[in-house]
């Protein structure tokens, strides 16, 4: 799911950066290419899509002519499953299920059904599957429990973080020990960011009568833990001026801008493969932003290999490929209420995820690979 830029704050700065404005216009003002004279040049679709439903937790072959509107029990997003992170580490393409697990995919054939997955409901299942994301050449995933919805509690002990491993015999887990987790089990960990230098920030929270949080730092793999304040969480994402972004992200970021003149604030985040931290750019003023005063809107791209690619949640591809020339792959329509989010490519194959969403509640969810598309 595309990554929030506080992720952890509520399912509608998700729902927001769906929704962005623009994505299903077309050329003008607010739409969203900039100009007729502007837009990418078409990309001729794959021979086949392969499609595959998630929300048994183990992805299945699906006939997308099965995809209508209401069709899928629709439950809170903390709990449904749903693709809810896409990363490439070591040669493999992992995908979080959120409830679930994890599965793996090869790129070289990305539309095969996985051969190895980690399924484990007791240990993921009853929290959200934040993201996956390596480090010092490791994969992890951020685990929490939202509190938001009376939901189940989970099965297992505390895990906001856990260290996935990749063997001969498949894909295993284990929690990874975190101290104040340790010290305070009924604590959820809300926000787990690597940051520059080495240092981690955790933003954690409890739930009960009042709310609490609190915020610390600390040495990756372990260490003394700082008490820092909000702001300090604030400034570890390292979000630049989008004026100070590469020339292939600053073109992107043109096409899908709103221009109905509203005040928003757009926080582009760009993933690469075996990349522990994204860069991220904000567009709009911060200021205006804490105040209230504007909209939040998250907008993902990937990259690899120089070919930066932007998926917007009716479909539309848009890549900036290294020659400095821009295309778009226009993926299928989906029925009412569904939209695209998680994107994944290597320049020639394509990953998308997608998702049934009424507010705060998910229904059907799985994801459409688009296999040598050029």
């Amino acid at each position: 799911m595309s990554e929030r830029s506080i992720p952890a704050v509520s399912r509608i700065i998700l729902s927001v950066a769906l929704l962005f404005t623009g994505v299903t216009g077309t050329a003008g003002a607010g739409g969203l290419f900039a100009s007729a004279e502007t837009e990418p040049e078409p990309i001729d679709p794959p021979a086949a899509y392969r499609w595959y439903s998630v929300v048994s937790g183990i992805p299945a072959p699906l006939d997308p002519g099965l995809l209508t509107h209401g069709a899928e029990t629709r439950e809170p997003w903390t709990v449904r499953p749903r693709v809810s992170a896409i990363v490439q580490h070591d040669g493999g393409i992992y995908l979080g299920i959120n409830g679930y697990g994890v599965v793996l995919l090869d790129p070289a054939s990305p539309e095969s059904v996985p051969a190895r997955a980690l399924i484990d409901p007791a240990l993921f299942g009853g929290r959200v599957l934040e993201r996956i994301f390596t480090f010092d050449g490791r994969l992890f995933c951020h685990l929490y429990r939202n509190t938001a919805f009376d939901t189940d509690p989970p099965e297992g002990p505390p895990a906001a973080l856990l260290e996935i491993v990749t063997g001969a015999d498949g894909l295993s887990a284990s929690p990874f020990p975190l101290p104040f987790q340790a010290e305070h089990p009924d604590w959820e960990a809300v926000e787990l960011l690597p940051a520059a230098g080495g240092d981690w920030y955790a933003s954690w929270k409890r739930s009960g009568e009042t709310v609490e949080f609190a915020y610390v730092r600390f040495p990756f793999p372990g260490g003394r833990e700082l008490d820092v304040t909000r702001e300090e969480v604030v400034k570890a994402y390292g979000y630049a001026d989008i004026r100070q972004a590469p020339i292939p992200v600053w073109e992107l970021f043109t096409e899908i801008a709103d221009r109905s003149g509203g005040e928003t604030v757009v926080h582009l985040t760009v993933s690469s493969p075996d990349i522990t931290s994204p860069d991220r750019f904000r567009a709009g003023s911060r200021t205006s932003l804490e105040r209230g005063r504007a909209e939040l809107r998250a907008v993902n791209l990937y990259e690899a290999g120089g070919v930066y690619a932007l998926l917007t949640a009716d479909g539309r591809v848009l890549f900036h490929d290294t020659d400095g020339s821009t295309s778009r792959l226009t993926l299928p329509s989906l029925p009412r209420g569904y939209v695209y989010t998680e994107v994944w490519t290597d320049g020639s194959s394509l990953i998308a995820g997608w998702e049934e969403q009424d507010f705060l509640y998910v229904g059907a969810a799985g994801f459409v690979v688009a296999p040598r598309f050029r």
